[in-house]
């Protein structure tokens, strides 16, 4: 199953928080989405972490992204966005509970910037029997893709 969630990977010249912002927005901005707000915070590394939120406008649907952005090298820094692990994992949440699962449950790790593997656990709406899957969640052009199976 895939749902787009719009990481994305940038570089730019200039290495101030204000312009690694403002790029940020102008990427989303330039995509479609609305409504979009960045909220970063300097690291000791010369980084910065924090996130972005934008409104997906032809659904209204709030989206709120994990952001980095390297150590600036000479006037050039690049950041990267991407979903939030919690955010990944309650994709699969909802994703078995739309098929009629129980209580579900799902933990995720990663295991590079881009894949993540873990389980979901759940309670069968018909049998009531509680079932585990192991599950994989890959990112790449701005999806999200994930697969479980027992």
């Amino acid at each position: 199953m895939a749902l787009a969630l719009s990481g994305c990977e940038f570089s730019f010249g200039g290495p101030s928080q204000e312009r690694i912002e403002q790029s940020i927005i102008d990427n989303y901005e330039g995509e479609g989405y609305e409504d979009i707000s960045v909220s970063l915070e300097e690291q000791e590394d010369g980084g910065y972490v924090g996130e972005v939120q934008f409104t997906v406008a032809e659904s209204g649907v709030q989206r709120t992204l994990a952001c980095t952005v390297e150590p600036a090298e000479g006037t050039e820094a690049s950041w990267q966005c991407a979903p939030r692990i919690n955010d990944l994992a309650q994709l699969i949440v909802d994703g078995y509970e739309e098929r009629g699962a129980v209580d579900a449950y799902a933990e995720l790790s990663a295991q590079s910037d881009t894949e993540y593997v873990g389980f979901v656990e759940y309670t069968n709406g018909n049998s009531g029997e509680r079932l585990r899957h192991n599950c994989t969640v890959t990112l790449a052009d701005g999806d999200a893709n994930w697969q479980c199976a027992p």
